[in-house]
């Protein structure tokens, strides 16, 4: 099956100069019309990956086609390239401060919520209880209440509610899952998640990602070891449908 949703967005990358590029712990750093971010999250550390040494001199168009690898590391490369080209300029007036966690619960409450990788802020979700059901899915869980993703198909249909990693995209897994939610408010969240509004063709209803408003603060925070919530520098934003 055709991922009609990278093809997308990979057709909608601008193709600008890239000033500066680096893979960081647990993000890569495009710096070109814009600064796009993507997780490293699962990617195996030894991979190897094409053109290692001269992306600095690739354009952000040659960049983004690598969101098509099924290596990891390579997809997020793609997908940082691609948020580095988003113009942002044209969202100016549509990006809002509106928090995730916010939207989550005023939509969730009472009801079934399924989230699609391990965030931050699910545990003490869970422990307040004001959903009816909350099914976390991981693909490799961690936690006893993690679900395997391979459960997906079964509660997602049955989910008022569904937030959703970025890193879907990377890992290629955004399409099937986006095809189970035509029932329910779909919500996409994390640094990787594109500030694009073609989302919204696909069912999502809230897009909740990250800009760098301080490129020194940023890069010193990844250079560091510093995970998005930890990292100086950003502004987490949101654009609704």
């Amino acid at each position: 099956m055709t991922d009609q949703i990278i093809d997308r967005l990979i057709a909608e990358a601008g193709e600008y100069t890239v000033n500066d590029f680096a893979i960081y712990r647990h993000t890569i750093y495009v710096d070109s019309a814009n600064v796009g971010l993507a997780s490293t999250a699962n990617a195996e550390p030894c991979a190897e990956i094409a053109n290692v040494g001269r992306m600095h001199e690739m354009t952000t168009k040659e960049l983004a086609v690598l969101l098509h690898s099924d290596k990891i590391l390579e997809a997020a490369i793609g997908l940082a390239a691609i948020n580095a080209s988003l113009d942002l300029a044209k969202l100016k007036n549509r990006l809002t401060r509106t928090n995730a966690v916010k939207i989550l619960r005023e939509k969730g409450e009472g009801k079934n919520v399924s989230i699609i990788g391990r965030f931050p802020f699910v545990e003490s979700f869970i422990k307040d209880g004001i959903c009816e059901n909350v099914w976390v899915f991981e693909l490799n869980p961690g936690s006893s209440d993690d679900l395997s993703s391979d459960l997906i198909p079964k509660y997602v249909p049955q989910s008022d509610v569904v937030l959703i990693s970025g890193t879907a995209l990377i890992n290629h897994s955004f399409q099937g899952i986006v095809e189970l939610c035509d029932n329910s408010y779909n919500i996409v969240l994390g640094p990787s998640t594109p500030l694009i509004p073609l989302l919204f063709d696909f069912g999502v209803d809230a897009i909740c990602g990250a800009i760098v408003v301080d490129k020194e603060k940023a890069k010193l925070s990844f250079s560091q070891g510093a995970r998005y919530r930890e990292a100086a520098g950003l502004e987490f934003v949101s654009l609704m449908k």
